[in-house]
């Protein structure tokens, strides 16, 4: 995908301003218009547009290119600013030997950690390989990374065969790993993981301070099992009983407070919930957080600010909502809408929180007219099952938008909506069904040290379908999506120091 460095001012000549030059303060900068979200557009829950306030801090997105590829992708960032992020890498022995390409079993590619200590300006493979040059673990049905924001703990989990899981953890930023054989405690099937830490409150731990989670679908039920040795062993998996009834197995990824209360998000009857714990897994606590904005996609994804408020966003009706609870979610505020101006339909959403009341939010989208009033496309979890093209999205263009909220804890807070891509070259085209041409499952989304979100997307329109419109998605590429400047969502500073411009070097696969 391409950088536009003029963005800014073709942002504000659209909205009648005059182009600001190159010594503006980031907060006497216009903000853009809904025509071009990259610039930053300021809008209300409602959608419309709102003028910007004196003290406004301009944000600019940006996308910064992995230049490999990337599905369902997770994104970390440890306390010295350096960013990890899932990726597939080729394995050299299927491209001289061959290897069957059996559904969901590609063996031409294995899944890795890229590394970025420049603000997504260059990006290394992190991750251990075999000594052929092929990946460690060769497969994967689910690659999922977590920081631990306490000790800098990278892990790495993955699942292949569809039984058990197979855990990687650092202390050094991928100099050196650990691995372990298992890390599920449970050998049947399991598929969809979240991976996260937390303080314990009954459980000793040995050689680690804090707890690891790990909980999966077990196709009828969620399960989650813990560590309490850093990852090297786990005690055996223990159902979320409380949520079994009512309560789909696929869960979004679990989150923690400073305490180690533990939230656990996923559907319960068609509403947005939340699953609690207090005692280290052995109970839970079952919350909906809305009745008012059913869920009707696949994930709904919590987050955790600096003073334990928590945040939830999930999609319904094809569009992302939101809402906050000021006590530990036991009750939840009103949801409303975070969909930027003119967006009619929405894939995936993601959250982050910093600073009190300061959040980030990240989700694919369109403005194609008529969203999802259209027929709802059919699509297989991988590019080569194409989704079913009705007539009504054959000119659709996705992107990838990036929200954020200096004030997330107030009713009616100001939204500030930037797109990380151009939108002249978009992520993918047409339907963008349940998985979108090879997105699968879910993106991702985490705030640093500074104060910066990165995001986690797919683009899967990187050659010949960037120009051509009947080309709906060709080859797929991980990239990380920020703020290249914009309000700063950790620390005392009002507004981030600006990074540089995506290299246009690296944009393209």
């Amino acid at each position: 995908m391409r950088a536009l460095p003029l963005l800014l001012a073709l942002a504000a000549l659209l909205s009648g301003c005059a182009a600001p030059s190159a010594n503006l303060s980031p907060a006497s900068a216009p903000v853009g218009s809904a025509a071009l979200p990259t610039g930053g557009v300021l809008h209300d829950t409602m959608g419309h547009l709102v003028p910007a306030a004196a003290d406004t801090v301009r944000a600019v997105g940006g996308q910064y290119s992995l230049g490999v590829a990337s599905a369902e992708p997770t994104i970390g960032v440890t306390k010295d600013g350096t960013i990890f992020m899932t990726a597939e890498v080729p394995n050299p022995t299927c491209a001289t030997a061959g290897c069957p390409p059996l559904p969901y079993a590609n063996f031409q590619a294995g899944p890795t950690l890229m590394r970025s200590k420049d603000k997504g300006q260059t990006w290394q493979d992190a991750f251990p390989k075999l000594p052929t040059g092929d990946s460690y673990k060769l497969r994967s049905w689910d690659p999922m990374m977590h920081v631990d924001h306490d000790t800098d703990r990278v892990f790495m989990d993955d699942i292949y065969p569809l039984g058990c899981g197979f855990l990687s953890y650092t202390d050094d930023k991928g100099a050196s790993w650990t691995h372990d054989p298992a890390s599920c405690g449970n050998p049947n099937v399991n598929d969809h993981q979240t991976v996260g830490t937390a303080k314990p409150h009954t459980l000793p731990t040995v050689g680690y301070p804090n707890l690891v989670y790990r909980c999966v679908n077990n196709l009828a039920f969620t399960g989650c099992a813990i560590s309490v040795d850093g990852g090297l062993s786990f005690l055996p998996q223990v159902p979320v009983k409380e949520a079994m009834n009512a309560c789909g197995a696929i869960t979004g990824h679990l989150e923690s407070d400073s305490t180690g209360r533990v939230f656990l998000p996923l559907d319960c009857g068609g509403l947005a919930s939340v699953a609690i714990t207090e005692d280290d897994a052995q109970s839970w606590k079952v919350v909906s957080i809305s009745k008012d904005a059913p869920n009707t996609g696949l994930h709904v994804d919590v987050a955790v600010d600096e003073a334990d408020n928590v945040y939830a966003i999930w999609e319904s009706k094809g569009l992302p909502f939101y809402a906050y609870s000021k006590d530990h979610g036991a009750t939840w505020s009103t949801a409303v809408g975070v969909a930027a101006p003119d967006v009619t339909a929405t894939k995936f959403n993601a959250i982050a929180a910093g600073a009190p009341g300061k959040v980030a939010f990240a989700y694919v989208g369109t403005t194609q007219p008529g969203g999802y009033k259209n027929p709802a496309p059919t699509c297989g979890a991988l590019p080569a099952l194409p989704c079913d093209e009705p007539d009504a999205w054959k000119n659709a263009t996705w992107n990838a938008y990036i929200g954020v909220m200096t004030d997330a804890l107030n009713p009616n807070a100001t939204i500030q909506t930037v797109t990380a891509n151009d939108p002249m070259d978009p992520l993918s085209r047409g339907a963008c069904g349940d998985r979108c041409h090879g997105m699968t499952d879910f993106i991702d989304i985490a705030i640093d040290g500074d104060g910066r979100p990165w995001a986690a997307f797919v683009d899967v329109c990187t050659q010949k379908c960037v120009t051509d419109p009947t080309v709906p998605y060709d080859v797929d590429v991980g990239f990380a999506g920020t703020l290249q400047e914009g309000p700063a969502l950790r620390g005392n500073a009002t507004a981030l120091a600006p990074i540089l411009p995506p290299p246009a070097a690296k944009a393209k696969a």
